[in-house]
C-alpha cells in the first residue's frame, strides 16, 4: 500500500516512517499540509495519516481538499490527534476523515488500523476496476439492446433493485426510467397475486446459483393495465468478480388472452358435458331409489317381503355415494389419507377384477427394489382400476396390458408442474385401439368418454387424485396400435410401508354399550344416527350445534356420566365447527375420544384427524357397519 505521513513533529513522522516500512509499505513522509497537497498527484496515496493540528494547512483543511478532489476522493484517511473531546472527534469525522488514532501513538493499535484500512481500499479499487471494465462495454451493449422491442434490464441480486433499464420499459408500463431505478420498484409492478412466487423464484435462482431462468408473470402498468410478460433472465458476473441478474421483458399479452379465450371455451364445453352426464347418472340413481320404495312400501301394505327391494334401493344409495365421492374428488375435496405403500401390491387388485374371465394377458415389468410411496391406499387403488378398466374396454378381443414400474429421478421442470426429485413410475399400455390427438386432449375431462356405456368419470377422478398426491398422469397412443398411461408418484425410499392386517367380517353389523354425543346441525341426521346408535345398544345424546354440544359435555360430566365417545360434524351452519369443539372439549377432558365426520372431502381435518384430537373420521355417506366397528374399536381401546 502507498501511505502518506502528514506530521509536523519530526520525531513522531520517523517514528511511523520506520515502522510503515517494517510493515513493507511504500510510504511519503511530509512534514506539513501544503507538501503532502503539492504531492498528492505526483505520489497518489491509497492511506494517509495525517496529523489533525499542523500549522498553515491544517489537517482538516488538507481532509476537506481530498474529498473535493475527484481524483482522491476515495483515499482512505486516517487522523492522528491528541483531541479527546467527543466534541473534536465528531469534527474530525464530519470533515470526512474514516478513522482516528489518539496520541501517543500505540503502535499495535494503528497496525490494526492499517489492516482495516487496506482491506476498505482494495475492495474500493476492485469496485472502480469493475466500474471502469463494465463502462468499456456499457455503451456497446446499450446500443445493441435499446434498438430491439424486449426491454433489457440489469438488477442488484441481493436487494432486486434495478440498476438499468432500457427506454422500452417506459413504453410498456408508461412509468418513467427513473422509477424503474427506485428501490422496491419491482414489488410495486408485480400484481400482488404474482408477487410471492415471482420474487421467490428470482431469489431461489441467486441462492441455488442457477445461471438461467425464464418467468412468465403479471405487471401492472402506470394506467392501471395488466401486462402480462415472459421474462428470460441470467445469473451473470460483473468484471469485478460480483453477481447481476440480467434479462429481457417480452410482452406476451396478446398470446395470454388468446389462450385464456381457448381455456374459456374449453371449460364451457366441459361443464356442458359434466352437467348433462351427472343429471342423466343421479335421474337413474333417483328412479330406482324412488321406485323401489314405492314397491316396498305397496309390498308392506300387502303383508308381502319387501327386503330384495330395499336391497336394490341400496344399491342405487350406494352407486350415489360413489358418485358423489367421485365429483368432490374431482372438484376440490379428498385430502389422502397417506400411508407408506409399495404400489405393486394395489396394482393386483384391479388386475384380478376387472381382466376376470377375459382373453386379456397382462405381463408385468416390476423393479424389485421399488421404492415406497406415502399414499392414500383407496384412491391410488382407485387410479389403477380406472386405467386397467379403460384398458379392458379398449380390447374387447384378446389383447396384452404391460406394466412397467421402475424408480426414476426427476429434474424439476414448472411446465409439467414437477418438482425434482424421486419417484415411482408406473407405465400401463394396452394393445388396443387407441385414440387420436383430439380424444388425447380431453381424455381426463369430466364425463368425457367414447365407451357406450361408460359414466366419464373415472380417468377425470384419477387425473385429481394423482395431482393431489403431487404426481403426473399421462396418456399417449398411436391409433389402431396402442393406448399408455404413465403414472408418476413421489417417491420416500426410507419410509417403511404399513402392514395390512387382513382378515374379519367388515359387513357385520358391531353392537355395543357405553355413552355417545352425536353433533350435527342437520335433525335428520341426528335422529338417523341417534336410531342406528340405539339399535346397536347405545346410550345416546344429540346436539344441535356447538355450543349445546359443549354444555350437554359438561353437564354429563360433572354428574358423573361422561361420555366413551363424542360423534362432531365439522361443518356447522352456526356457531363453532367440529374442530373448535373438540379443542374445547380437549380441555375439559383431554382423555375424550372423537370421532370427526364431514360431506365435505377437501376438509384437513378428515385426512389428518390426529393432528386435530380426533382418534378416527367418516365421510358421509357412511354405512351403518363402518360407523359401529368404529365407535366399537374406540371403546375397547384406551388411549
Amino acid at each position: 500500500m502507498k501511505i502518506a505521513v502528514v506530521e509536523d513533529d519530526e520525531i513522531t513522522r520517523r517514528i511511523m516512517h520506520r515502522f510503515l516500512v517494517q510493515l513493507q509499505h511504500e510510504v511519503a513522509p511530509y512534514s506539513s499540509g501544503e507538501e503532502a497537497r503539492d504531492n498528492f498527484d505526483t505520489f497518489h496515496p491509497d492511506i494517509i495519516l495525517l496529523d489533525a493540528n499542523l500549522p498553515g494547512m491544517s489537517g482538516m483543511d488538507l481532509c476537506h481538499w481530498i474529498r473535493r478532489s475527484s481524483k482522491h476522493v476515495q483515499t482512505f484517511v486516517i487522523f492522528v490527534t491528541s483531541r479527546d473531546k467527543s466534541s473534536d472527534l465528531q469534527e474530525l469525522l464530519d470533515s470526512g476523515c474514516d478513522d482516528y488514532l489518539a496520541k501517543p501513538l500505540n503502535l499495535d493499535l494503528l497496525r490494526v488500523r492499517l489492516l482495516i484500512a487496506e482491506k476498505q481500499v482494495r475492495r474500493i479499487v476492485e469496485r472502480k476496476q469493475a466500474q471502469d471494465a463494465l463502462s468499456l462495454s456499457e455503451e456497446r451493449f446499450r446500443r445493441l439492446v435499446e434498438s430491439t422491442k424486449v426491454v433489457p434490464w440489469e438488477m442488484d441480486p441481493d436487494t432486486l433493485r434495478y440498476s438499468y433499464v432500457g427506454p422500452q420499459g417506459t413504453d410498456l408500463l408508461i412509468y418513467p426510467s427513473a422509477d424503474w431505478l427506485e428501490l422496491g420498484f419491482i414489488e410495486k409492478i408485480i400484481l400482488p397475486e404474482d408477487r410471492d412466487a415471482t420474487l421467490s423464484a428470482l431469489r431461489r435462482q441467486v441462492e441455488l446459483n442457477k445461471p438461467d431462468l425464464a418467468l412468465e408473470y403479471r405487471l401492472m402498468a402506470a394506467t392501471g393495465n395488466t401486462v402480462w410478460v415472459r421474462d428470460v433472465i441470467t445469473l451473470d458476473k460483473t468484471a469485478g468478480g460480483g453477481e447481476i441478474l440480467r434479462g429481457f421483458i417480452l410482452d406476451i399479452t396478446d398470446r395470454k388472452k388468446a389462450e385464456e379465450e381457448r381455456i374459456r371455451a374449453s371449460k364451457l364445453e366441459s361443464i356442458g358435458v359434466l352437467a348433462g352426464g351427472l343429471a342423466h347418472d343421479l335421474n337413474n340413481i333417483l328412479l330406482i331409489i324412488g321406485g323401489n320404495i314405492m314397491l316396498a312400501k305397496e309390498a308392506g301394505e300387502n303383508g308381502q317381503s319387501f327386503a330384495a327391494l330395499l336391497g336394490e334401493a341400496q344399491k342405487a344409495v350406494d352407486r350415489a355415494a360413489k358418485l358423489s365421492q367421485q365429483l368432490l374428488t374431482f372438484a376440490k375435496g379428498g385430502d389422502p389419507i397417506k400411508k407408506p405403500t409399495l404400489l405393486q401390491t394395489l396394482v393386483e387388485e384391479p388386475l384380478t377384477a376387472h381382466l376376470r374371465n377375459s382373453s386379456i394377458t397382462a405381463v408385468h415389468e416390476i423393479d424389485p427394489q421399488l421404492w415406497p410411496c406415502v399414499v392414500d391406499e383407496n384412491q391410488i387403488a382407485q387410479v389403477f382400476s380406472s386405467i386397467v378398466s379403460n384398458a379392458r374396454e379398449a380390447m374387447p378381443g384378446e389383447g396384452t396390458l404391460y406394466i412397467r414400474a421402475s424408480n426414476v429421478h426427476l429434474d424439476a421442470d414448472p411446465a409439467k408442474g414437477i418438482d425434482a426429485g424421486k419417484y415411482v413410475k408406473l407405465v400401463f399400455r394396452d394393445s388396443g385401439t387407441g385414440f387420436d390427438e383430439a380424444i388425447k386432449q380431453k381424455i381426463f375431462d369430466p364425463y368425457f368418454t367414447t365407451k357406450p356405456h361408460a359414466a366419464g368419470l373415472g380417468l377425470t377422478t384419477a387425473y385429481s387424485i394423482v395431482k393431489r398426491h403431487r404426481g403426473i398422469i399421462c396418456a399417449d397412443s398411436e391409433k389402431g396400435r396402442w393406448a399408455e398411461f404413465c403414472v408418476l408418484l413421489p417417491a420416500d425410499p426410507l419410509a417403511t410401508p404399513a402392514t395390512t392386517l387382513v382378515g374379519g367380517d367388515h359387513t357385520a353389523f358391531k353392537p355395543g354399550t357405553g355413552r355417545v354425543l352425536v353433533m350435527d346441525d342437520e335433525k335428520s341426521i341426528r335422529s338417523l344416527l341417534m336410531r342406528m346408535l340405539v339399535e346397536l345398544g347405545y346410550d345416546v345424546e344429540v346436539a344441535a350445534d356447538g355450543d349445546e354440544a359443549l354444555h350437554i359435555y359438561t353437564t354429563a360430566k360433572d354428574r358423573g356420566k361422561s361420555f366413551d365417545v363424542v360423534i362432531l360434524d365439522l361443518t356447522l351452519a352456526n356457531g363453532p365447527s367440529g374442530e373448535e369443539v373438540m379443542a374445547s372439549l380437549l380441555k375439559i377432558e383431554p382423555q375424550v375420544k372423537g370421532i370427526a365426520f364431514s360431506g365435505y372431502s377437501n376438509s384437513p381435518v378428515i385426512a389428518n384427524y390426529k393432528d386435530y384430537g380426533f382418534q378416527a373420521s367418516l365421510r358421509k355417506p357412511f354405512q351403518l357397519t363402518e360407523l359401529s366397528r368404529c365407535i366399537a374399536g374406540l371403546i375397547s381401546h384406551p388411549l
